[in-house]
């Protein structure tokens, strides 16, 4: 096989376009019944299930076998209830599965039951509009199992950093102040805070001790973790000149590659970097084409991507294997990455 092997990292190329390649799809019908999808987290417990944040604020259970997309469940943000047995009036923003138990409930009514303590690992959080996180067990999906708002704006950013020291839930919010959560009993400590006023983050993924970013300027950034109590995390050396043209809408890590994606509407590019900030290659993005989200859903490569009201399926792999290619994504009658 020519796929990669766990780890593996790959040679910055040139990017140098040299020649013309055309790359096919798989197109993935039906889509899902929505205007759009803001965000997507494969689920860690059962193969082919993901779940989707649709623009309405709302969660799809979709899942992919023989090329078929099916939607097996759709729950509206008013679907669930706190520990009082009160609707949810937030919608949703983001989702992250947590790889770690969290022995916490809803902390703004105290709720606790020992005898739930610590599910078995099947916790998913949610970044809500008005500075909420919801954290659900998916065995009993409807009902909060923790609830806490450190934030005064929408969510804009939520994942999850574990060292040998800590467990950490990073939050970003739309008032631009980056928070680093550490979970007590029955509640959450917010253990370092960094104001993002200047340069404000738009998007942010975590990768073992590293915490990537991008910005409303264009920039790509990362924060590592270091051992000082009273500063987690400092951010590495920046680079002077942007890395797009404008904000960084999309942000995705390819860990088996040790790569990361980014993309800016303003400059229609996706571009791929190395874990050393340092750009292997970009995929240019036709204007015609209203892309919403890119989102790795396998080890071994697979890129999913949603435009308009389809969702399409790609090996990135492909591209990354002819690093001097130019490449471009675009729609005809199906969909490609195909030369121009």
């Amino acid at each position: 096989s020519d796929l990669p092997q766990e780890n593996t990292e790959i040679t910055p190329g040139k990017c140098e376009f040299q020649k013309k390649t055309v790359y096919n799809a798989n197109v993935i019908y039906p889509p899902p019944r929505a205007t759009g999808i803001i965000d997507m987290q494969k689920s860690p417990h059962h193969e082919n299930l993901y779940y989707l944040i649709t623009q309405e604020g709302g969660i799809f259970v979709y899942k992919l076998e023989n090329g078929i997309g099916k939607v097996l469940e759709y729950y509206q943000h008013d679907y669930f209830i706190d520990a009082d047995g009160k609707t949810n009036n937030s919608g949703f923003l983001m989702l992250k599965f947590l790889e770690y138990n969290v022995p916490i409930f809803d902390t703004r009514t105290n709720y606790y039951k020992k005898e739930n303590e610590l599910p078995d690992r099947n916790l998913l959080a949610l970044g809500c509009k008005n500075g909420y996180v919801i954290i659900l067990d998916i065995a009993k999906i409807r009902t909060f199992h923790a609830r806490f708002n450190n934030h005064i704006a929408d969510i804009t950013g939520l994942d999850t950093i574990e060292t040998e020291e800590h467990k950490f839930m990073i939050t970003h919010s739309a008032d631009h102040v980056l928070k680093v959560n550490s979970f007590i009993e029955n509640g959450v400590e917010v253990v370092q805070e960094i104001r993002t006023d200047i340069n404000p983050i738009t998007r942010l993924q975590c990768q073992k001790r590293k915490l990537i970013f991008g910005t409303e300027a264009g920039d790509l950034g990362i924060y590592r973790y270091n051992t000082e109590k009273e500063n987690f995390f400092t951010v590495q050396e920046k680079k002077d000149i942007p890395d797009h043209r404008g904000p960084i809408t999309m942000l995705e890590i390819f860990a088996p590659r040790k790569v990361i994606l980014t993309f800016s509407e303003v400059d229609n590019l996706i571009k791929i970097w190395d874990y050393n900030h340092t750009l292997v290659l970009y995929l240019g993005v036709s204007e015609s084409l209203n892309l919403l989200g890119l989102h790795f859903i396998s080890r071994s490569g697979d890129l999913m991507f949603v435009y308009d009201e389809h969702v399409s399926v790609f090996d990135v792999n492909k591209v990354l294997r002819a690093p001097n290619s130019k490449t471009f994504f675009t729609q005809k009658s199906t969909t490609y990455f195909r030369g121009s």
